[in-house]
């Protein structure tokens, strides 16, 4: 076990996550956040490609379970209930493979206050060698035993079963010295513990709960029979100081302690001593009768995990203590029949399956009648739920056929309409499923990358995977629940294809990283923080996240030349790609032009130019149309900030030409991208590359001043070498002022747009000069004379007119005129 996770909390190793391709992750808990542990635990688990299954106490779920929104879960939760009646109290986590394994025996409840706020005791276990020890046996056993011990669903039960096997794939081999597990589904507890061979000096207790007559704790006294007590009582200890003082007064010496800090300490601790010699017990169980002297088998029994190892130093002893009074101590004193009642009826699972598609719920009655069917809110909509399967106390109802599009959380009451509970719908398939090739981006941002060239090799491999994935077939219905449900199965196989993080990355979700936690540890005695939890997570951050541009920066040049010849071969390859990929793709090279991988503009402008034809030409998916349509806006002004920077040459000037007129024939579609995908797409690349002005309201009015020109805008743009200004007024006449010789500069104008025919150019020097050209043959020029307007007609120029821009004279006119203003002169010679 690596040092830097002695002790650590839950969200610490679950964000190092030390196994190499974990398989299965499970946590066991009293309460449950599970908004919280998805935040810090199951995106990331199953990007790596490991199931997630959450097994936790029914009637302990924090509240913002029920507000839940997004997609269906991927992963398992599993409200369970203790047969017995009692509370399913273990705090477990298993990370495993076939061949490694992390097991995790703690005190702390999955919720931000157990895995970040509170003081608890972890102990982590590293199983990565051929074989295993006798503890990973035994707890593999317990967890196949369990679910006789639970009311709990098919897919709960096969979930702890997997995980079970999973452990014991290799043999056990006992170790010296390894800690015992204790559990309590056949035997209390406090029967288990070894009686001492030499008499106790010492007995240390931590613990925040005490049953009220403080039975636990006089069983221990009798049972070992220690000459000195030392009792830990945190803030807010629960426990009845009267009958507390009577045991205690059995005991010769009795010191009781308190933490020098306001942090409230929920690790539960046992430790004796004689002479030299300790035994420490650490895990689930509180200082009660309901987790030492009962078993699950007994009424009211709980469901408690815990250590048992020989120890040379006190864990205690880490805690900054000092003696307390305990008629002085913030304490809570039970209140008899204070326990809320048990509800007869609780929601176990909701179930979204396909094959056929159908939502199955399946709920818990240990009070009252069973339900003849159930009413669920589903897809916006009161939905009957037939009964369909029995099993003891826990029954199945059916939704047939299409559930439509569910919402994450449902409401499910019974037949007489009386709420039962909420469920969140997991989506079954989704999270039975393995992510097969998880990009580095799971672990790391796409700056961090930059640098290493091997993870930016992953990275493409990863990119090249994500375009083997193809959409699912269109569905006839053409409905908007038909379309989101292709959506949903098409986000599926990505994400279990190359994980989430690339699929966020090319569908503009971004996600922020979660940071491991840093409190908790072995009882340490660190102020508790007032602030909420995500500033505690941003806090815990060891600096601003590294920005694309920085960690370009820091490159040497032959990394930089290595970088930008990955994302050339990247652009080439993607031609062919399908959008999704494309989308991927395309927005990494951005992000790399953005932060300034490539200096100069004629260095990077082909290659968005060409990122963006391989994009603009992907095969439409209707699914993905926002995406497209904002990928692509934020690639063209992207792509106009380059050529404003750089004069591209004629062939590539030409193409930009095509591609544009092509966007323009679809600026609808265009334009209908929306401000937030935009903001998404564009985040990060302001500033070293694309200049401060990179934002959504500015590309946003830079697409529609673009897509609502015409084509002879764009060629009006590219006079600025030959005149000092150009105006295009609304009658289509062009107007350019110009110090030279205005008669040159028409001609030099009018073979310039030899593309757009008979254009009126107007050349404003000391004289107005006016002209009208074909583009093949004919050319009509009027000038300022004393009496008018002198018009004149050229025709068969055959060899065009761009020679006479320069010395070259005009040959004589084909035929002339007076005229009284210049627009005379069209109507006379216009048709010639």
């Amino acid at each position: 076990m690596s040092d830097d996770l002695v002790g650590a909390p839950p969200p610490r190793v679950l964000h190092k996550l030390p196994i190499a391709e974990p398989q299965e992750i499970l946590v066991l808990t009293y309460t449950s956040d599970l908004p919280f542990i998805e935040d810090v635990c199951v995106e990331r688990a199953r990007a790596r490609g490991a199931r997630v299954t959450i097994v936790y106490d029914a009637d302990h779920v924090e509240p913002g379970f029920a507000s839940g929104r997004g997609p269906l879960a991927d992963y398992v939760p599993v409200p369970v209930v203790c047969r017995s009646g009692g509370a399913f109290h273990p705090k477990l986590v298993v990370i495993a493979s076939a061949t490694d394994a992390l097991i995790s025996i703690g005190s702390g409840n999955a919720t931000s206050q157990g895995w970040h706020h509170s003081a608890e005791v972890w102990t982590h276990l590293r199983i990565d060698g051929p074989t295993v020890p006798t503890l990973v046996d035994d707890l593999a056993a317990w967890l196949r035993r369990l679910p006789d011990q639970l009311w709990i669903t098919t897919l709960g039960r096969e979930r702890l079963h997997c995980v079970a096997d999973l452990l014991t794939t290799r043999p056990t081999q006992p170790e010296p010295d390894e800690p015992l597990l204790l559990t309590n589904d056949r035997q209390p507890l406090a029967d288990q513990l070894p009686l001492p061979m030499n008499p106790v000096d010492r007995l240390r207790v931590a613990s925040p709960f005490f049953d009220p007559p403080a039975d636990a704790l006089s069983r221990l006294l009798h049972k070992l029979r220690p000459e000195q007590l030392d009792v830990l009582l945190t803030r807010d200890a629960q426990l009845d100081p009267g009958q507390l003082r009577r045991v205690l007064d059995r005991v010769g010496t009795v010191r009781i302690t308190k933490p020098t800090t306001s942090r409230y300490h929920h690790g539960k601790v046992l430790e004796w001593w004689s002479g030299l010699t300790g035994t420490l017990v650490t895990g689930s169980a509180n200082c009660t009768r309901a987790a030492l002297l009962r078993s699950m088998a007994d009424e009211k029994g709980n469901c408690e995990l815990a250590l048992l190892q020989h120890i040379t130093e006190s864990m205690l002893d880490a805690v900054d203590a000092e003696d307390a009074d305990l008629d002085e101590l913030p304490l809570r004193t039970p209140e008899a029949g204070s326990e809320p009642p048990v509800p007869g009826r609780r929601v176990l699972a909701v179930h979204a399956l396909t094959d056929p598609e159908r939502v199955e719920v399946t709920i818990l009655v240990t009070a009252g009648p069973v339900p003849d069917h159930l009413v669920i809110d589903l897809a916006g909509q009161s939905r009957t739920a037939a009964h369909v399967e029995t099993h003891e106390q826990i029954h199945t109802y059916r939704i047939e056929g299409d559930p439509g599009d569910p919402a994450r959380t449902i409401t499910v009451r019974g037949a007489d309409g009386s709420p039962i509970g909420v469920g969140l719908v997991i989506d079954v398939r989704s999270a039975l499923s393995r992510t097969r090739h998880p990009s580095p981006l799971e672990d790391r941002s796409l700056p961090d990358l930059l640098g290493d060239e091997r993870q930016m090799q992953a990275l493409l491999d990863a990119l090249r995977k994500l375009a083997e994935v193809r959409p699912p077939r269109p569905d006839e219905d053409d409905s908007a629940t038909a379309k989101r449900r292709r959506r949903a199965r098409m986000e599926e196989d990505i994400r279990r294809a190359v994980g989430s993080a690339l699929l966020d990355l090319a569908l503009g979700r971004d996600r922020k990283p979660t940071p491991p936690g840093n409190g908790g540890g072995e009882l340490k005695g660190d102020d508790a923080p007032e602030s909420s939890d995500s500033e505690q997570l941003a806090a815990e951050r060891k600096g601003p996240p590294l920005s694309t541009a920085a960690a370009i920066q820091a490159l040497d040049e032959r990394r930089r030349r290595h970088a930008r010849e990955q994302f050339q071969r990247l652009v080439e390859q993607s031609a062919q790609w399908p959008l999704a990929a494309q989308l991927a793709a395309y927005r990494i090279v951005l992000i790399a032009v953005g932060g300034g991988l490539w200096p100069h503009p004629q260095d990077w402008t082909w290659i968005v130019q060409d990122g963006l034809v391989n994009l603009w030409c992907a095969e439409e998916e209707q699914t993905l149309a926002a995406e497209h349509a904002a990928l692509t806006a934020v690639g063209l002004i992207a792509l106009r900030h380059g050529t404003l920077s750089h004069k591209p040459d004629p062939d590539r000037a030409n193409s930009i030409d095509l591609l544009l007129a092509d966007l323009r024939k679809h600026k609808d579609w265009v334009l209908d991208a929306t401000h937030e995908a935009i903001e998404k797409y564009a985040e990060g690349m302001t500033g070293y590359t694309l200049g401060p002005r990179f934002i959504t309201p500015h590309i946003r009015a830079d697409l529609v001043w673009i897509l609502q020109r015409n084509e002879i805008d764009d060629a009006l743009d590219r006079l600025d070498d030959v005149v000092d200004a150009v105006e295009r007024i609304a009658d289509g006449t062009v107007i350019v002022r110009t110090q030279k010789d205005p008669r040159r500069t028409v001609i030099n104008v009018l073979d310039r747009l030899c593309d757009f025919p008979d254009t009126h150019i107007v050349a404003r020097a000391a004289i107005d000069v006016h002209g009208w050209w074909d583009g093949r043959r004919r050319l009509v020029l009027a000038s300022p004379t004393r009496a008018g307007w002198q018009a004149a007609l050229w025709r068969n120029l055959l060899t065009g007119i761009a020679g006479y821009a320069g010395s070259r004279p005009l040959p004589t006119p084909t035929e002339t005129a007076l005229v009284t203003n210049p627009m005379e002169a069209w109507t006379k010679f216009g048709k010639c």
